[in-house]
C-alpha cells in the first residue's frame, strides 16, 4: 500500500534524523519508501544530502558520555576495568 507523505513533512523528518531508517521509523514508512521519495525530490532539485541507510554505531567514547550523564559523580574510564584484571 502507498502512503502519500506531505514534501515539508518528509524533508523536515529527512533533515532532523540520522538514517534512512531513522526517517523510515519517524514516518512509519519502508527503507525502500523513503529512498525513493528522496531520490524523487532530488530528481525535482531538492538539495536533499545523502544519509547512511543502516544504524549508525555509537562509539566508546559516546557511550560514557551517557554512562557519565546518569552517572556524574563517578568518572568513566573505559580502561578501567582491564586494569582490575589480573
Amino acid at each position: 500500500m502507498y502512503k502519500l507523505i506531505n514534501n515539508r513533512k518528509f524533508v523536515t523528518a529527512w533533515m532532523t534524523c540520522e538514517t534512512v531508517s531513522d526517517v523510515a521509523r519517524k514516518l512509519k514508512l519502508t527503507n525502500t519508501q523513503v529512498s525513493a521519495k528522496a531520490n524523487n525530490l532530488r530528481t525535482k532539485g531538492v538539495k536533499l544530502p545523502h544519509k547512511q541507510k543502516g544504524e549508525i554505531e555509537d562509539t566508546v567514547e559516546d557511550l560514557n558520555a551517557i554512562v557519565a550523564k546518569y552517572n556524574p559523580e563517578k568518572p568513566t574510564n573505559s580502561r578501567s576495568i582491564f586494569n582490575k584484571v589480573k
